[in-house]
């Protein structure tokens, strides 16, 4: 549990770093973007060369807060999960015994545990597929990008099989109190 924490932390880390990030680049995106339009009109070298830095910037930046858009998604994945933050339907759950109520929960999690392994499969065939691909604008390579899928949707897993392991732990502390 300790280096799961370990990694939920850094996680959290850099996904504060990279929202913070993602501001200051849109935000130098948008002063650039409105000061290349004062000098669209005018004539001579600076302007010329400006405007083409601009483009470049401009092009790099957005690309660049994609890719960490991308990662925030990805990286949030066990986090939320962790805190029962994803939608879940308990109109259902509610109305069912305890024991029916663990039942459910344990499907649930086998469930997310399985679309989560798969999702991390694909994830790394989806890197190992594009690791000689580069992105248009930054021209690093889109495995690097695409390396989000696997890490995010791996820890969901493993924070999913932790919590199926707490169901049946559960169970059996429940189990020998009654003296089943």
């Amino acid at each position: 549990m300790y280096l799961v924490n370990k990694i939920e932390d850094i996680f959290k880390f850099l996904i504060t770093t990279m929202s913070g990030g993602m501001l200051l680049i849109i935000f130098v995106q948008v002063v650039i973007r409105y000061s290349s339009g004062f000098l669209a009109d005018t004539d001579g070298a600076f302007a010329a060369s400006y405007l083409s830095m601009c483009h470049i910037v401009l092009q790099t930046a957005e690309e660049l807060a994609r890719y960490m858009f991308v990662y925030m998604v990805f990286l949030g994945l066990p986090l939320v999960a962790k805190q029962g933050g994803h939608m879940a339907i308990d109109t259902l759950t509610m109305r069912v015994s305890e024991e029916k109520r663990r039942i459910l929960n344990l499907v649930a999690e086998a469930i997310t545990s399985g679309f989560m392994l798969l999702m991390t499969v694909q994830g790394i065939k989806m890197v190992r597929v594009n690791y000689f691909q580069l992105t248009p604008g930054l021209e690093i390579p889109i495995s690097i990008v695409f390396m989000a899928i696997p890490l995010g949707c791996g820890f969901m897993m493993l924070d999913s099989l932790i919590k199926m392991y707490h169901i049946i732990a559960s169970r059996r502390h429940v189990a020998k109190e009654v003296g089943v």
